[in-house]
């Protein structure tokens, strides 16, 4: 089984090699969801993984891992006009295609996908997580599977589920829905975000304007990349930082554009950088998730594409140093 971080860049490599596939087929569709039939595992018994050296990729050549100011990518562009994710398309076939799949649903003809139904980001329906709960809205078909074909993907509530969705009290529904699925150990809410078919220009339009992450989280946690990769758990509490470093760190998020990361074959990949990993524990109880990169790299963990807030400087050197420790 692949850790984590194998998994993520098995994904990336299994777009990648699609991507390339449509782009000599002179194909101009936008495709991104072969990544919907490549699921990130979340288990906790990783076996047979070896370990490697992390290497940090040189910024200072002509081949850089991303490039803010132009983007040679056909599919995300990062210029002044913000990066564009496009839409989700299913591939036109399941050649290599995993069996196991992302949840998803559409909704309004948008795709809406699930990528972490674990702990921290899965919630138990309660009293006390009730009040999120708004509408009911529908109840996922559960026709879909990793042989569907893009014709498959017509109607509401088209899912590989069958869990009945909601809209979430305090989030705008063209973002997030939440489903409430019944497990043998008990019943829990889980969120389900739409970010595709959007241009996104700074970190204020996703962490401020759809997920409120500066004026509602009450809390932070953290936990270093290795018991990430290998879902150890050891969530940590951030006690080396104070309130002023957090409002300084969330000012530099908002203010910082999105980039495209750019992994070349040159050595630079920017998932050899090393990490860390934060949780902002929401009023309303839910989490918002950030992936840190050494450098200024930061990355919504609810988002499949490869998009990056780039704040490099003094308080994000601070909250990421406090966060390998």
């Amino acid at each position: 089984m692949r850790s984590n971080e194998q998994q993520c860049e098995y994904i990336l490599d299994k777009y990648n090699n699609y991507k390339t596939k449509k782009q000599k087929q002179k194909k101009a569709t936008t495709i991104i969801t072969s990544l919907i039939c490549f699921c990130l595992l979340f288990s906790g018994a990783i076996i047979g993984i070896k370990n490697y050296d992390v290497i940090k990729p040189d910024f200072s050549s002509n081949d850089t891992v991303y490039d803010s100011t132009e983007s040679t990518n056909d599919d995300y562009k990062d210029t002044d006009k913000g990066v564009y994710i496009p839409p989700i398309e299913l591939p036109e076939t399941n050649e290599d295609m995993a069996m196991d799949m992302v949840a998803m649903v559409v909704k309004d003809g948008k795709i809406y996908t699930c990528w972490n139904m674990e702990y921290p980001y899965s919630l138990e329906y309660n009293e006390a997580t009730a009040h999120l709960i708004g509408e009911y809205i529908g109840t996922g078909n559960g026709k879909i599977n990793c042989y569907s074909k893009q014709s498959d993907y017509q109607g509401d509530f088209t899912s590989n589920t069958t869990y009945s969705f909601y809209t979430v009290n305090g989030y705008d529904d063209d973002f997030r829905i939440a489903a409430i699925c019944e497990y043998s150990d008990g019943t829990y809410i889980n969120f389900y975000d739409c970010l595709n078919g959007i241009t996104l220009y700074n970190g204020e339009d996703l962490f401020g304007n759809k997920l409120h992450l500066a004026d509602h989280y009450e809390s932070i946690t953290y936990q270093l990349h290795d018991d990430w990769n290998y879902a150890k758990g050891n969530y940590k509490a951030m006690t080396n930082i104070t309130d002023t470093d957090v409002e300084q760190f969330l000012a530099a998020l908002y203010s910082s554009p999105f980039v495209e990361i750019q992994n070349n074959n040159n050595g630079n990949n920017v998932y050899d950088l090393n990490q860390a990993h934060i949780y902002f524990r929401m009023k309303d109880g839910s989490t918002v998730g950030l992936r840190l990169f050494e450098g200024g790299l930061v990355k919504y963990a609810g988002s499949p594409a490869p998009v990056f807030v780039s704040m490099p400087g003094e308080i994000f050197d601070k909250i990421f140093i406090s966060t390998t420790q």
